[in-house]
């Protein structure tokens, strides 16, 4: 059977569910109004109804019991150290039920379009596009940043950099760029709409995060040298098409945006980000200007704990609470919370999914090998900025990736197994 597409409604429905499975907020900055977890328990349910949990694969039973065996790790960790401290026990318990929610989702997607992989991406895309718009939104207009930081319950409306419905910047733009590079490979013919969403999603991280907007735009340059496909008249249309429309934004920006917002514009966020090229290339300036102080103030972020215990098992300290970690790097905030033990473990879970995710899909589609390449890239790299592992929103587009590849290869056994008996009949 091929694969099938959806009525309205039930596009609707998936894009809101993929939408809040991904960017859902925690309303007010609280743990039990959290849109992700309630979204989870939704897809449960709609999974439950729909037969996704009558046999599950033997892969998505290990990634389960090794969250809960992490939880119960973090739990027991904790208290034997006294520091009770509970945040990496939630971000397991947290991750354990998103994952599952993710399976009922992703579950019921396969059945209802038998396994259409395209309409995925092209509903993971328009959700990355709809936040993008939310977060220049969220800059342009000072009314609704303010509505969106409340809701939120984290961050300054009259900060430079912008969060959308997320509590994070370089985290989120892990997600965002997944989405760029999806428009990329999606739009084979060329047309406008996609150059459009794509430009869009680029200036959303933009206004987010410097490093990872700039990760972004260097995996851009490999991805186009190595494109096993490499159409440079495509590739040239596309660059034309961005500096015109770029050309327009500009002027619609120069004649139409207040002039606080341009003010803003100015003065912070494109000085913060001209201050880090110019450090790069003046390798003098590169430590006294603003990008360069941050770049090298990672050095004293590198702070390892002295005691044996808690550099191998950890203490699950998350280094936010009570006992204070003067470190923003996700390596080192993870060898507080799980020790260098858990560390492994969870780092080896990633890569192993990745693995999976890359030998089971990456073929499907023209470059979709490179992409997911590139967004490991990103979570590898990005962590040494901030915490990127298992990090809400990030690690719901690698569990909506890897449940598919799971269903797409067992669908292709059970293909293979009725095909060798219609041949021995």
């Amino acid at each position: 059977m091929g694969e099938k597409s959806l009525n309205l409604f039930q596009l609707i429905s998936y894009f809101l569910l993929f939408f809040l499975t991904i960017y859902g907020p925690r309303l007010y900055g609280s743990n039990i109004l959290d849109l992700i977890s309630l979204t989870s328990i939704v897809c449960i349910i709609i999974g439950t109804l729909n037969g996704s949990f009558k046999m599950i694969d033997n892969k998505i039973i290990f990634v389960a019991i090794l969250l809960i065996f992490m939880f119960l790790y973090t739990l027991m960790i904790s208290v034997i150290s006294g520091i009770n401290e509970f945040v990496f026990a939630g971000k397991f318990i947290r991750a354990f039920l998103n994952f599952f929610g993710v399976y009922g989702l992703v579950f019921t997607f396969y059945k209802k379009t038998n396994g259409n992989l395209v309409l995925l991406l092209k509903l993971i895309y328009l959700s990355v596009l709809l936040h993008s718009l939310i977060m220049i939104f969220q800059y342009l207009l000072p009314d609704f940043g303010k509505f969106i930081v409340e809701i939120n319950g984290y961050g300054n409306d009259k900060l430079f950099r912008v969060t959308g419905l997320t509590v994070s910047y370089n985290t989120l733009n892990v997600v965002q760029s997944f989405g760029f590079f999806i428009g990329i490979i999606l739009n084979k013919n060329g047309k406008f709409y996609y150059i459009i969403g794509s430009i869009v999603i680029l200036i959303a991280m933009f206004l987010a995060g410097r490093t990872s907007f700039i990760l972004t735009l260097l995996l851009l340059f490999i991805y186009i040298i190595i494109d096993s496909k490499l159409n440079l008249v495509s590739y040239f249309k596309y660059l034309v098409s961005i500096v015109f429309f770029l050309f327009v934004v500009s002027i619609l920006f120069n004649f139409y945006v207040p002039s606080n917002i341009k003010q803003k514009f100015e003065s912070t966020t494109f000085v913060s980000f001209n201050q880090l090229i110019l450090s790069i290339n003046d390798s003098d300036d590169f430590a006294s200007t603003y990008g360069g102080e941050t770049a090298i103030g990672l050095k004293d972020h590198l702070i390892l704990p002295e005691n044996v215990f808690i550099l191998l098992f950890g203490n699950g300290n998350d280094g936010r609470g009570r006992v204070y970690i003067p470190s923003d790097i996700g390596y080192i905030k993870w060898i507080y919370g799980v020790g260098l033990l858990g560390s492994i473990i969870i780092y080896s879970l990633y890569l192993m999914i990745y693995y999976l995710i890359y030998k089971r899909l990456g073929s499907e589609m023209q470059n979709l090998n490179l992409v997911i390449i590139g967004n490991l890239l990103m979570i590898i790299l990005l962590h040494a900025k901030e915490q990127v592992i298992l990090t809400r929103h990030a690690f719901s587009i690698t569990f909506i990736l890897f449940v598919f590849s799971i269903l797409k290869n067992n669908g292709r056994k059970r293909i293979n197994i009725q095909v060798n008996k219609e041949i021995n009949l």
